[in-house]
C-alpha cells in the first residue's frame, strides 16, 4: 500500500543536537554566495540542495536558504535540502524567513524535506592478526541545528519533514573493505587456560554459581548442572560462569567468560550458554554458543553495523 502523503505545515522548528560533523559539497541550479563558513542560497534551487555533490572551499558549516524563485522539488528519493558534515564541526541550516517561507516537496522513500547530519571523525585502527581492524566507531559529532520557516510536503516511507542527527563517524573506506575481506578468515585460536591455570584445560572446573564445566583446547566445552539448580522454581533461572584464556587475542591473549543460564521449566532444567570476550565483545558469540572460541565473522558483522 502506498504510504499516505505527509504534510508538514507552516511552523517554525528549531532543532539542536549536540555531537559532531563536517561540511562538504553543495550544489544546485544557482550557485551559493559563499562568505567564509556560510553559504547562502537564493534564486532557483528547484532541484534541491545537496552537500554531497561538490566540495566548497573554505569548509561550510552554515547554509542559508531564502528568497527562492521556485519550490524545492528534487527527483524522487532525494531530500529537498541535504547538508552532511563528515569530518567534524557544526551543521547549521536556516531555511526561509518569517514572512517568506521556503516550499519543499519530496517524493519517494528516505527523502526528507530537510536532512541535517553531523558525523564525527573516523576511528583510528590497528594491526591485528596482520589485518587492519578499527579500535572503535569513531568520534561523536558536533552540534546540528535546523531553523526552518518552511512548508514541507513528503510522500514516501521514512521521509520525515526534518531530520537532524549527530553521530559517530564510522570507519575509513579502506578499513571497511579490509573488514569485509576478513569474512571466513581462519584464525588458529586455542584455549590456553581455564580459571587462570593451564592445568585446567580439558578438566572439570566448578562454575562460580553452581554446576561444572569442561573447556577443551579446541574450544569445545560441556556443562553439567548436577543437582545445584534443583532448588529453582518453575520459570526461575540462575546464571553460572567460568573464565578462560584464548590465544591469540586482539592484543596477545583474550580473556573469555563462558556463561550458562539455567532455567527450571515444567519438564526440567534447560541451559542456554553464551560467551563474552573483553576485546571481541559480547556479540562475538551468540547465546546458543557452540564453541568457546571467538566468532570472528560475528565480531566483524557487529563492527560494520556500527558504521
Amino acid at each position: 500500500m502506498k504510504p499516505a502523503k505527509k504534510i508538514h505545515p507552516f511552523i517554525f522548528i528549531s532543532l539542536i543536537i549536540f555531537f559532531t560533523s563536517d561540511p562538504q559539497a553543495i550544489a544546485a541550479p544557482d550557485p551559493p554566495n559563499v562568505n567564509g563558513p556560510v553559504a547562502s542560497f537564493t534564486g532557483n534551487q528547484s532541484e534541491g540542495i545537496n552537500s554531497d555533490v561538490d566540495f566548497l572551499t573554505p569548509p561550510i558549516t552554515t547554509i542559508n536558504i531564502n528568497s527562492l524563485l521556485n519550490n524545492i522539488q528534487p527527483i524522487s528519493g532525494t531530500a529537498g535540502i541535504l547538508f552532511r558534515n563528515e569530518t567534524g564541526g557544526s551543521v547549521n541550516i536556516n531555511s526561509g524567513e518569517v514572512e517568506n517561507f521556503v516550499v519543499i516537496m519530496t517524493e519517494g522513500d528516505n527523502a526528507a524535506g530537510i536532512d541535517a547530519q553531523g558525523r564525527g571523525t573516523p576511528t583510528p585502527y590497528i594491526e591485528i592478526f596482520g589485518l587492519t581492524i578499527p579500535t572503535g566507531p569513531g568520534g561523536s559529532g558536533g552540534p546540528v541545528q535546523v531553523n526552518s520557516y518552511s512548508n514541507i510536503t513528503t510522500d514516501g516511507s521514512y521521509s520525515h519533514g526534518i531530520v537532524a542527527q549527530s553521530r559517530a563517524g564510522g570507519y575509513p573506506e579502506a578499513v571497511i573493505e579490509t573488514l569485509q575481506s576478513m569474512y571466513g578468515t581462519y584464525i588458529p585460536f586455542v584455549v590456553t587456560e581455564v580459571e587462570y591455570s593451564d592445568a585446567n584445560v580439558g578438566q572439570v572446573v566448578n562454575g562460580d554459581n553452581g554446576g561444572t564445566f569442561i573447556i577443551n583446547a579446541n574450544g569445545n566445552y560441556s556443562f553439567d548442572a548436577g543437582e545445584d539448580f534443583d532448588d529453582l522454581s518453575i520459570d526461575e533461572f540462575r546464571r553460572t560462569a567460568v573464565t578462560y584464556t584464548v590465544s591469540p587475542g586482539l592484543e596477545g591473549d583474550s580473556q573469555g567468560v563462558l556463561v550458562v543460564k539455567v532455567t527450571m521449566t515444567e519438564s526440567g532444567l534447560t541451559t542456554l550458554p553464551g560467551t563474552y570476550f573483553s576485546d571481541f565483545g559480547v556479540s562475538s558469540q551468540s547465546w546458543a554458543a557452540a564453541t568457546a572460541l571467538p566468532d570472528v565473522d560475528n565480531y566483524i558483522t557487529t563492527l560494520l553495523a556500527d558504521m
